[in-house]
């Protein structure tokens, strides 16, 4: 798990593809910012606007608070929790890099997920 130091958080294992439909669970993320940001800044062929993406920088922050006020928990559905984890990680990527903006990519940043740069929980 480069860049995240995953010690005591949950995570299910599931053998096969995951359930079709929705899990019967209360949302524990709102992802709504993020997707915002991915429709606004993310073209058809995956690549990021990170300049423009830098302008609203804050709804990026203002999402990662979320993962550390609702850390994940053995009770979230194996959905949820892929959900957690992959944007957790995602988000935080595009963070690293406009912090470090700017790169044309994180291949330009000295050792980029060799480190824990995620934290969540304790």
């Amino acid at each position: 798990m480069a860049g995240l130091n995953g010690k005591g958080l949950s995570a299910k294992v599931v053998i096969g593809a995951l359930p079709s439909g929705h899990d019967i669970s209360s949302i524990q993320i709102n992802h709504a910012e993020w997707n915002y940001l991915l429709k606004k800044y993310v073209d058809r062929n995956g690549n990021v606007n990170y300049l423009g993406c830098n302008h609203d920088q804050q709804k990026l922050v203002d999402y990662l608070k979320a993962f550390f006020e609702k850390v994940l928990k053995d009770t979230w559905s194996a959905k949820e929790q892929l959900a957690y984890y992959i944007n957790l990680y995602n988000a935080h990527t595009v963070q690293l890099i406009l912090v470090n903006y700017p790169v044309k990519s994180i291949e330009d940043i000295d050792k980029p997920l060799t480190t824990d740069f995620i934290k969540v929980g304790d």
